[in-house]
């Protein structure tokens, strides 16, 4: 994206949140701006969603037993938000993930 002034780049990093990582530099000599976002995704959703599946806990259940709302889980496992270290270790238990598999579902590259 390129940007004509600095109020256009300024109403554009209000609607950033505090998960992307944004990095903003000049294009050229003039005034104009790039921004670009990156978003962070550390959980494998897929593999996550499928040994949830495969405990046949449900989405209420799991977050009860680690103190989030079912709202929350979903966020969390969607990568809007990440989850805390207690988090996954509570979660990691319920789903009796070995130490290889909770690397690749939580610290996914």
């Amino acid at each position: 994206m390129l940007w004509n002034n600095i109020q256009d780049i300024l109403i554009f990093c209000k609607k950033i949140v505090d998960f992307h990582s944004t990095r903003c530099y000049y294009v050229g000599s003039g005034t104009k701006f790039h921004i670009e976002s990156e978003v962070k995704r550390l959980t494998d959703t897929k593999a996550l969603r499928d040994r949830i599946l495969l405990s046949g806990l449900k989405y209420k259940a799991i977050a009860e037993q680690i103190g989030i709302t079912p709202y929350t889980l979903q966020l969390k496992i969607e990568n809007d938000t990440e989850f805390k270290v207690s988090e996954v270790d509570k979660l990691s238990s319920l789903l009796d993930l070995s130490l290889q598999e909770k690397d690749q579902i939580f610290f996914a590259k």
